[in-house]
């Protein structure tokens, strides 16, 4: 039976991050390889149609909107024809964009509304995907039996600490400290950036109690560091207890 994705994703439990990952495990996947999907993420992150549309939102401290995230996507020439799911898959992932580099600083919107505005874009675009009823019903059950595309980096995890190094493994390969200008005050800021391979960045703030390091203070005191999530899905850098962590050799 086909059911309204709008409907499924309105009224589960899944996150926008956990959304995008059940639509192309479930859906995206059925008609589009990896590589198309990878490419998709590659090109909204470079985007400077979409730089732009975050600069602004940053500059006035408003969120877009779904129909603004659809807008810049549209109008980049590499998604012009192409199909409505990859056209929504890039929406998303602007929005996710947006949510890591300004929504991450700014706090303009939690991520229960974040995701409540975005998926509006499968209620503009009317799509219908073939399902059971009990899939229908079941959805949110995905949270914690699958893994899909660039989940180990990507997926919101149960756990809401890391140690650096185990950190440094999912959303990395490459951190940095990099310098960046709160919109608002003009105040100059550092915060830890993550860059995974296909250009996706993770961005991690200095807890107060911790301070502000260098990168060779980070380096040297890598083993007594760990990175902790707020219920907001903001990362900072805190000190960790060494003994109680463990890497795990995956």
């Amino acid at each position: 039976m086909r059911y309204s994705l709008y409907d499924l994703y309105k009224n589960c439990s899944l996150d926008l991050y956990e959304i995008r990952n059940h639509f192309l495990d479930r859906f995206y996947y059925q008609d589009h390889s990896r590589n198309n999907a990878r490419d998709v993420m590659r090109i909204v992150v470079s985007s400077s149609k979409i730089e732009k549309l975050l600069k602004k939102s940053a500059d006035k401290g408003i969120a877009p909107n779904y129909v603004d995230f659809l807008s810049a996507v549209c109008g980049m020439w590499k998604f012009m024809l192409r199909s409505n799911d990859t056209q929504i898959l890039a929406s998303i992932g602007a929005a996710l964009r947006w949510d890591i580099e300004v929504n991450s600083k700014l706090n303009l919107l939690t991520q229960e509304e974040l995701k409540s505005e975005v998926i509006k874009v499968f209620k503009k675009y009317n799509v219908y995907k073939e399902m059971t009823e009990e899939e229908f019903k079941s959805v949110s059950s995905y949270k914690n039996s699958h893994v899909s595309f660039d989940s180990k980096k990507n997926r919101r995890y149960s756990s809401n600490t890391w140690s650096l190094i185990t950190f440094i493994k999912e959303f990395g390969p490459r951190m940095q400290v990099g310098e960046f200008t709160n919109h608002d005050t003009g105040e100059k800021f550092k915060s830890c950036v993550f860059t995974q391979e296909n250009g996706t960045k993770t961005f991690v703030a200095f807890s107060s109690k911790l301070g502000v390091l260098t990168e060779r203070e980070i380096a040297d005191r890598k083993e007594d560091l760990a990175i902790i999530k707020s219920k907001a899905g903001h990362y900072s850098l805190i000190k960790g207890r060494r003994k109680a962590w463990k890497d795990v050799d995956v």
